[in-house]
């Protein structure tokens, strides 16, 4: 038995014992402000590690392998991407202020070779803080950390590890009270299951959590699927990049594109109505939610077919 445990999964439609119509207004209410505010917070390539695919497909499977919270891996994805951005923009600045001309090319290399060979660490450290700020029982110690880098052949002190999840917090200034996308999903969702108990919610949580790992794992291709559907230009420059980050960073957005591409896998007879709430709930167009649910949909159409060929490829 685990005792003071979180849930294994959210409870939605449940009456009695959910939350407050006052409560999840407030929540959501939270929840636009900090979406608004990390849409204007834009500095260049500020998602560039998120749309790298191998060190998101290391914090997934090693989250599933250690056996941590759904939440973790979105949260571990975006501690990364921040501490690596800051990181490499400071080490980068340092180089340029510091080193001599003829020298300041060859620095630069070092350093950047010093960060590959850094990077696996990196990554768990980010997984550590991550497993600490959504689960009190589930965290990964620093033992846990070392066992897991010895299976993998790379071998460090546990002062190292602890050093590494040290630096993380320092790059990052400890400023991890980021929200994910994981969040807005799930706070969307109970509020539909709380205005409309004809809605079976579950279905939607557990495809939504599929489709969301699929987005991050294809981010760069969506994101360009869908600056081309949204502009009708096949190029980006990057004035253009830089026109469209806050779309690429409006987590509401990408939370009700993630539920209405759920609502058509789970069931397309309730799916206009899914869609509808989403619009009243959040006040995004159901034009635009239908545009970035679709190009999500056609993705997912991609890798189950992909799969389909691969296992009978594998008869």
């Amino acid at each position: 038995m685990e005792i003071f445990a979180s849930p294994t999964e959210p409870f939605f439609n449940s009456k009695g014992a959910s939350v407050s119509s006052e409560v999840l207004e407030e929540m959501l209410q939270n929840l636009a402000k900090e979406n608004e505010k990390k849409m204007k917070s834009i500095i260049p390539n500020q998602n560039c590690f998120k749309k790298q695919k191998k060190p998101v497909e290391f914090i997934f499977l090693m989250c599933e392998k250690l056996k941590q919270p759904s939440e973790a891996k979105y949260m571990a994805v975006d501690i990364f991407n921040r501490f690596m951005v800051n990181q490499v923009f400071s080490l980068y600045e340092y180089v340029m202020n510091s080193s001599s001309y003829t020298h300041k090319k060859q620095d630069w290399q070092n350093i950047i070779n010093k960060l590959k060979k850094q990077m696996t660490l990196r990554m768990l450290s980010c997984l550590q803080v991550a497993s600490k700020l959504c689960s009190h029982y589930k965290s990964l110690t620093a033992k846990k950390c070392h066992r897991i880098l010895n299976e993998i052949g790379l071998t460090y002190s546990l002062d190292s590890i602890l050093q590494s999840e040290l630096c993380v917090l320092k790059t990052l200034q400890y400023e991890l009270n980021t929200v994910s996308p994981f969040t807005y999903v799930e706070i969307i969702l109970e509020v539909i299951a709380h205005n409309d108990d004809t809605i079976a919610v579950k279905p939607l949580h557990d495809i939504s959590l599929k489709i969301m790992d699929l987005a991050y794992l294809r981010r760069q291709c969506i994101y360009e699927q869908l600056f081309v559907t949204v502009t009708g230009q096949a190029c980006i420059y990057k004035q253009d990049r830089i026109k469209f980050a806050p779309v690429e960073n409006d987590l509401m957005l990408f939370a009700v594109a993630i539920i209405a591409a759920s609502s058509y896998v789970a069931d397309q007879s309730t799916s206009d109505k899914v869609i509808n709430h989403l619009e009243k709930i959040t006040g995004i167009s159901t034009e635009d939610i239908l545009m970035f649910a679709d190009i999500l949909l056609r993705n997912y159409v991609d890798v189950l077919q992909e799969c389909t060929t691969s296992k009978n490829q594998a008869k």
